[in-house]
């Protein structure tokens, strides 16, 4: 079919009136005028290779480019997205359709030799490649691809990403993803081929129009599901990488911090992943924290009911609970001084010992604080099974802390913050706790975690029982980053959030010398042990804590300050976007998921 000389003038006013409709038009990035630039952008394409092939193909790409907007009819999701979203990324589906498929069309114009056709089908599968991928995340996780999906894995080492997919890909999801790659490869083929064998490449100045149409048309869709994950990401990592930059900055504005601090060793426990809806120190059937709940009736231990965390992934959530930033107060990550760089600059002492791993793919600003102690060792930096040994192995236990902490020397006149950063209840469970420890069986997921949950109790009485005897030591404090949804047989994803994600323990254990030197302090934080809290507000604990006056601290965020706002309304998480719901509202405590492991 030859297009006539008739069809070439329409083409050229259809072009003209869109150029006129984009400068009157004021308004005209509203959804549904953005959904006339895709149908115009895949109309002009047709009219470039009018054949009925070109159309299929046309039609094939935008559906499956638009289908990811049915994701949440499968996922753990229930809100469909919003109708803009719906209608920008459909209008971006028709016109990156429309584009990729004329560029591969003048490929195929160019001839039929072998490199041409492996271009074209590579540029098929790069073009299906990112709905394909939303389609396997949500089909694996039930949860949805965000930025913080891709944060998390750029902050993955190697061998937990290949350790998770190890434990998650059960046989179904296997079959479905060849399912998946055979549809790809399938799909590529067909898209790539030469669809216009009987129409004569369209002439230069008609090509030229049709590609600045669509390079004026594009950005007019750009706030579409797809770039949106992808500008996510970038901003996070640019607010990251300015963090990091602004270290100096914040050095600097410390200098002048008061040298008068409360002398002693203190320490700050850092648990990973602990639910506290399955410790039976807070109620739970199993008795998986006998240590804290006999622990918990003493007059040295103060155990806090309401406790959540500010963020369901531990990077987000530490990058607010290790510095001056919170939920609550109106100051940028960057300008936030981090618990570190207060302490040192007080004059204290900081150690930081991690049994988590150091090294992903992209650093992060926990790394980063934790890296700024005066004295910090990652016990597994890689993961490996152990120190100086090149062998990967994802079975890491906190017994390593334990042991390492015999050797750091504390003096009696030091002042100084010893930070330890547990592996915890982190999946994969079995590999938190030495193979012959498994008092609730290993035939449930709820069994394997309930049994991290006891062997963190049994380090946590090690790890008490070893620094109460160091020289001067004043308070231990535990708390974890996040917890996990295991009521319901997931982990933790922003994605698939559920209030059980930020149900933390939190306690401090005092020595006698702290309690009768500090006795209000230490009555308010008794009276404050049903009161809410997020983690994020740990920077204004510690401080206080350790006599270190910033200036920059607001007593209402102070939980060992009798002005502190316990009003549970004023709570959030998830970084400000949600409110706290409490496990009474939420769900029952005490249940146990019964979901059934591959053998």
């Amino acid at each position: 079919m030859i297009i006539r000389k008739k069809t070439f003038r329409c083409l050229e006013l259809c072009l003209i009136l869109c150029f006129l409709s984009l400068w009157l038009l004021p308004s005209f990035s509203i959804p549904c005028l953005t959904l006339c630039i895709g149908g115009i952008g895949g109309i002009v394409g047709y009219m470039l290779f009018p054949t009925r092939a070109f159309l299929q193909r046309w039609l094939v790409g935008t559906a499956f480019y638009a289908s990811v907007l049915l994701l949440p009819m499968l996922t753990a999701r229930t809100q469909a997205f919003p109708i803009e979203l719906s209608l920008i990324t459909l209008a971006f589906s028709m016109l990156l359709s429309s584009l990729v498929l004329c560029l591969l069309q003048l490929l195929a114009s160019c001839g039929r030799n072998l490199l041409l056709c492996l271009v074209r089908f590579t540029a098929a599968v790069l073009f299906f490649f990112p709905p394909l991928l939303f389609w396997a995340y949500g089909l694996h996780t039930h949860a949805l691809l965000s930025a913080d999906t891709v944060l998390v894995i750029l902050q993955t080492y190697p061998v937990e990403a290949l350790q998770y997919l190890k434990d998650t890909l059960t046989p179904l999801h296997s079959g479905l993803l060849v399912v998946l790659l055979c549809l790809l490869y399938a799909t590529a083929s067909w898209f790539s081929r030469n669809c216009a064998d009987t129409c004569p490449p369209p002439k230069r100045r008609y090509t030229a129009l049709y590609l600045l149409l669509v390079c004026v048309l594009l950005p007019h869709t750009s706030n579409n599901l797809y770039v949106t994950v992808v500008n996510d990401t970038s901003e996070a990592l640019k607010t990251q990488e300015t963090f990091l930059q602004a270290a100096p900055t914040r050095q600097a504005r410390l200098k002048e911090l008061s040298q008068e601090t409360r002398p002693g060793l203190f320490v700050l426990v850092i648990g990973e992943s602990e639910n506290r809806l399955h410790m039976s120190a807070y109620g739970y059937e199993r008795d998986t924290t006998p240590w804290l709940r006999a622990k918990a009736a003493d007059d040295d231990c103060l155990l806090f009911t309401n406790a959540y965390a500010n963020y369901v992934s531990t990077v987000q959530a530490l990058s607010y609970a290790l510095t001056e930033k919170n939920q609550y107060m109106d100051l940028s990550l960057q300008d936030a001084a981090t618990l570190p760089e207060t302490a040192r600059a007080a004059g204290i002492r900081t150690i930081m010992r991690s049994n988590q791993g150091k090294f992903g793919l992209y650093s992060t600003a926990v790394t980063a604080i934790e890296d700024e102690c005066d004295d910090a060792l990652w016990l597994h930096p890689q993961q490996f099974s152990n120190r100086g040994q090149e062998r990967l192995n994802f079975r890491v236990e906190d017994g390593d802390i334990v042991k390492e902490l015999k050797s750091i020397p504390i003096a009696s006149t030091d002042r100084t913050l010893l930070i330890l950063h547990l592996n915890g209840s982190h999946n994969p469970y079995p590999c938190r706790y030495p193979e012959d420890f498994h008092p609730f069986g290993t035939a449930t997921i709820t069994d394997q975690y309930d049994n991290t949950v006891a062997y963190n109790d049994k380090i946590m009485n090690q790890i008490y029982e070893s620094v109460r005897w160091f020289p001067n030591f004043q308070c231990l404090i535990y708390l974890s980053d996040h917890s996990e949804g295991i009521d319901h047989g997931i982990m933790h994803d922003s994605n698939s959030y559920l209030p059980e994600m930020t149900y933390i323990p939190f306690y401090i254990l005092a020595s006698p010398a702290f309690r009768s030197a500090h006795q209000d302090q230490w009555a308010t934080l008794a009276s404050h042990r049903s009161a809410y809290f997020t983690n994020d507000l740990l920077y204004d604990l510690i401080c206080s804590l350790m006599g270190i006056q910033t200036g920059h601290m607001l007593p209402e965020n102070d939980i060992a300050r009798p002005e502190y706002d316990a009003r549970p309304e004023r709570f959030r998480t998830e970084h400000g976007k949600l409110a706290i719901t409490p496990p009474a509202v939420a769900e029952p405590q005490g249940g146990q998921a019964s979901v059934a492991l591959a053998p």
